[in-house]
């Protein structure tokens, strides 16, 4: 089980194994990122729905591209659209 320490305070840790990182990133090495972002997808899932505001279409984003990506109102059509009968 991979537990994940956002209690920390102290942004030069990494959350994973608490060791010090570089350049303030939540992880310190690949392994640990690999493991935050399993993480992260077992907690929210592997895709994210995500509405463009100003069309109102819904598009189906990757919980990893967001944290390895960020996402960018500009970057959602390189996305699928989100069919509707999905669960979100």
């Amino acid at each position: 089980m991979i537990t994940v320490n956002f209690e920390n305070t102290d942004k030069d840790l990494c959350v994973i194994c608490d060791k010090p990182t570089i350049t303030s990133k939540m992880t310190c090495s690949d392994n640990c990122h690999k493991k935050f972002v399993e993480f992260c997808e077992g907690q929210y899932g592997i895709s994210k729905k995500v509405v463009d505001q100003t069309t109102g279409i819904s598009y189906k984003v990757p919980t990893k591209d967001i944290i390895e990506k960020g996402l960018r109102w500009k970057d959602l059509t390189n996305y699928p659209r989100w069919e509707e009968n999905e669960v979100a």
